[in-house]
């Protein structure tokens, strides 16, 4: 039986995919995004991370800012609709809250 964080790791490497971004190490990948969350408890403008993705990683603006969308919604979802959304390719692949 997988636990939630087993879960939820498996739906964020599923939305990279589904965006197109190619996951050659998951654990890297997830490591990557909660760096991104930690980006976003000290400056909630998420361009921050987009530009820290793309400049570390081969990623273009519009795959860093999916990453951090995915990342949001996997892992911090408490900064969704709270942070600027500064790139224009800022996407939510997920919902992460339960629907009612």
């Amino acid at each position: 039986m997988l636990s939630a964080v087993q879960t939820g790791d498996d739906e964020f490497v599923a939305a990279l995919a589904k965006g197109g971004i190619a996951v050659t190490d998951r654990n890297s990948a997830i490591a990557a995004a909660h760096t991104v969350c930690d980006e976003l408890a000290n400056n909630p403008n998420t361009s921050v991370p987009a530009m820290s993705l793309m400049k570390g990683t081969d990623l273009s603006l519009e795959q860093s800012s999916y990453f951090v969308g995915a990342s949001m919604s996997a892992y911090c979802p408490e900064y969704i609709g709270h942070t600027d959304n500064s790139p224009p390719n800022l996407v939510l692949p997920y919902n992460p809250l339960p629907q009612y």
